[in-house]
Protein backbone atom coordinates (compact mmCIF):
# COMPACT_ATOMS: atom_id res chain seq x y z
CA UNK A 1 0.00 0.00 0.00
CA UNK A 2 2.77 2.81 0.73
CA UNK A 3 4.33 1.47 -2.56
CA UNK A 4 1.54 2.46 -4.13
CA UNK A 5 1.38 5.97 -2.60
CA UNK A 6 4.96 6.49 -3.05
CA UNK A 7 4.31 5.86 -6.93
CA UNK A 8 1.42 7.66 -7.26
CA UNK A 9 3.04 10.62 -5.36
CA UNK A 10 5.74 10.46 -7.88
CA UNK A 11 3.89 9.83 -11.19
CA UNK A 12 1.73 13.28 -9.55
CA UNK A 13 5.17 15.11 -9.48
CA UNK A 14 6.55 14.55 -12.91
CA UNK A 15 3.12 15.20 -14.07
CA UNK A 16 2.89 18.54 -12.56
CA UNK A 17 6.37 19.64 -13.48
CA UNK A 18 5.59 18.17 -17.44
CA UNK A 19 2.44 20.59 -17.21
CA UNK A 20 4.28 23.46 -15.96
CA UNK A 21 6.98 22.92 -18.84
CA UNK A 22 4.84 22.98 -21.25
CA UNK A 23 3.09 26.43 -19.70
CA UNK A 24 5.88 28.33 -19.62
CA UNK A 25 7.15 26.99 -23.20
CA UNK A 26 4.05 28.32 -24.87
CA UNK A 27 4.21 31.30 -23.23
CA UNK A 28 7.71 31.83 -24.09
CA UNK A 29 6.66 31.11 -27.60
CA UNK A 30 3.33 33.49 -27.59
CA UNK A 31 5.68 36.28 -26.23
CA UNK A 32 8.63 35.81 -29.11
CA UNK A 33 5.19 35.51 -31.58
CA UNK A 34 3.97 38.86 -30.34
CA UNK A 35 7.52 40.63 -30.62
CA UNK A 36 7.82 38.90 -33.96
CA UNK A 37 4.08 40.73 -35.29
CA UNK A 38 5.05 44.53 -33.36
CA UNK A 39 8.78 44.32 -35.29
CA UNK A 40 7.17 43.77 -38.65
CA UNK A 41 4.45 45.97 -37.90
CA UNK A 42 7.41 48.58 -37.22
CA UNK A 43 9.34 47.72 -39.85
CA UNK A 44 6.78 48.34 -42.43
CA UNK A 45 5.16 51.58 -40.90
CA UNK A 46 8.10 53.75 -39.54
CA UNK A 47 11.26 52.63 -41.60
CA UNK A 48 11.63 55.08 -44.33
CA UNK A 49 13.09 53.82 -47.70
CA UNK A 50 17.20 53.70 -47.38
CA UNK A 51 19.24 54.59 -50.99
CA UNK A 52 22.50 53.95 -51.37
CA UNK A 53 24.74 56.01 -52.87
CA UNK A 54 29.05 57.14 -52.52
CA UNK A 55 29.35 55.16 -49.11
CA UNK A 56 26.92 56.92 -47.27
CA UNK A 57 22.51 56.99 -46.80
CA UNK A 58 20.41 58.93 -47.46
CA UNK A 59 16.93 59.41 -46.25
CA UNK A 60 13.90 60.53 -48.12
CA UNK A 61 12.41 62.63 -45.61
CA UNK A 62 8.58 63.77 -46.10
CA UNK A 63 8.73 67.17 -45.77
CA UNK A 64 11.79 67.38 -48.08
CA UNK A 65 13.87 70.06 -45.78
CA UNK A 66 17.50 68.96 -46.31
CA UNK A 67 17.46 66.01 -49.42
CA UNK A 68 20.68 65.45 -49.01
CA UNK A 69 21.16 64.91 -45.46
CA UNK A 70 23.43 62.12 -45.02
CA UNK A 71 23.55 59.53 -42.41
CA UNK A 72 27.01 57.92 -41.52
CA UNK A 73 26.43 54.42 -41.06
CA UNK A 74 28.33 52.43 -38.40
CA UNK A 75 31.61 50.03 -39.17
CA UNK A 76 30.81 45.83 -38.25
CA UNK A 77 33.14 43.54 -37.20
CA UNK A 78 32.87 40.32 -38.81
CA UNK A 79 32.07 39.30 -35.23
CA UNK A 80 29.30 41.12 -35.18
CA UNK A 81 27.76 39.64 -37.69
CA UNK A 82 26.38 36.18 -37.77
CA UNK A 83 25.31 34.39 -41.06
CA UNK A 84 21.95 32.28 -40.80
CA UNK A 85 19.97 30.74 -44.15
CA UNK A 86 20.75 30.95 -48.18
CA UNK A 87 17.48 33.36 -49.00
CA UNK A 88 18.67 32.85 -52.53
CA UNK A 89 20.86 33.08 -55.10
CA UNK A 90 21.66 34.82 -58.75
CA UNK A 91 24.57 35.24 -61.13
CA UNK A 92 26.24 38.08 -59.12
CA UNK A 93 26.56 35.38 -56.06
CA UNK A 94 24.06 34.50 -52.35
CA UNK A 95 21.82 36.26 -50.73
CA UNK A 96 21.99 35.35 -46.97
CA UNK A 97 20.08 36.04 -43.94
CA UNK A 98 22.02 37.46 -41.25
CA UNK A 99 21.11 38.79 -37.42
CA UNK A 100 23.66 41.57 -36.96
CA UNK A 101 24.42 42.27 -33.31
CA UNK A 102 25.82 45.80 -32.38
CA UNK A 103 25.82 48.33 -29.26
CA UNK A 104 23.22 46.13 -27.99
CA UNK A 105 21.31 46.18 -30.70
CA UNK A 106 20.05 42.97 -32.81
CA UNK A 107 19.22 43.09 -36.32
CA UNK A 108 18.30 40.70 -39.59
CA UNK A 109 19.29 41.76 -42.52
CA UNK A 110 19.76 40.20 -45.77
CA UNK A 111 23.55 40.15 -47.33
CA UNK A 112 24.42 39.59 -50.72
CA UNK A 113 27.82 37.50 -50.81
CA UNK A 114 29.61 38.43 -54.09
CA UNK A 115 30.92 35.52 -56.31
CA UNK A 116 34.89 35.58 -56.66
CA UNK A 117 34.67 36.14 -59.99
CA UNK A 118 32.53 38.89 -59.92
CA UNK A 119 34.55 41.05 -57.14
CA UNK A 120 38.04 40.15 -59.32
CA UNK A 121 36.01 41.70 -62.62
CA UNK A 122 35.32 44.56 -60.75
CA UNK A 123 38.31 45.61 -59.36
CA UNK A 124 39.86 45.01 -62.43
CA UNK A 125 37.95 47.48 -64.59
CA UNK A 126 38.34 50.04 -61.77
Amino acid sequence: MLFFAILGSAGMTCITILLAFCIVLQLKRATFQRRMVQAFQNIVREEPVVQFSSGSLNLPSKKNKNPEKSVAYPTLEWSDIKFQDVIGEGNFGQVLKARIKKDGLRMDAAIKRMKGEVVLLEWMDG
